[in-house]
């Protein structure tokens, strides 16, 4: 969690590899921003402020409005049927409350829209902003929240199947300033207890997952 020390021998003996892996690894997060080097040679996992979450979101509003609009107009037939059956699929979490699996599925339905625009930049950039968003409080928090979000999702398809590259683009637009709203919502309330932060959400997660790859001793 945010604020958390890294100790590099520590992660390597959790892990089962080597320190030098480890420290290679702390030193990509340190250029992404997830973590900050220490004089102690130790890491802290960064926290995420709300200029942050600003700037973060400034870039996704962009660039998912512009990756929506170039996905319209190369979209083909089978892409969708690959993005109703991710949508279908998604329900199973809605219906079980599984925030977690849900926000799996959001972001797979999302990559696999912007895949279809064919921009492997912006493609690139989206999927990086998207590793930024593991550190935002937790996003699903309730049903309604779930609901609404699989709801502005089938709006947008059902956009992208009409060609309708204007609707679509301010349905994305509007779902992704939602999203914005919503998180500064939740940060502002976690801010405002004692213990901030401190609650189950993975903030390291996806930026971890890379040592799982790293060759054991």
């Amino acid at each position: 969690m945010p604020g958390t020390r890294l100790v590099v021998s520590e992660v390597a003996k959790h892990y089962k590899v080597s320190e030098i892996p480890v420290r290679e690894a702390f030193q990509v997060l340190v250029q992404t921003g997830f973590i900050t080097a220490e004089p102690n040679s130790s890491f802290t996992v960064s926290l995420l402020s709300k200029k942050d979450i600003r700037e973060i979101f400034e870039l996704r509003i962009v660039l998912e409005t512009l990756g929506v609009e170039l996905a319209v107009e190369k979209m083909a037939p089978e892409d969708l049927v690959l993005l109703q059956s991710i949508l279908d699929n998604s329900q199973h979490f809605l219906q079980n409350d599984d925030f977690h699996g849900y926000w799996d599925s959001n972001r797979q339905w999302h990559l696999a829209l912007y895949k279809i625009a064919d921009n492997q930049r912006m493609l690139d950039m989206i999927q990086m902003l998207y590793q930024y968003s593991a550190r935002y409080p937790a996003y699903f928090t309730d049903h309604e929240r779930l609901i609404k979000s699989f709801s502005e999702h089938q709006m947008i398809l059902n956009a992208c199947a009409t060609k309708n590259v204007e609707l679509a683009k301010v349905l994305m637009k509007t779902h992704t300033q939602d999203s914005y709203a919503h998180v500064l919502e939740q940060f502002n309330a976690k801010r405002s207890k004692k213990g901030a932060f401190r609650d189950k959400v993975q903030f390291l997660t996806l930026p971890i997952c890379m040592i799982h790859s790293l060759r054991p001793l």
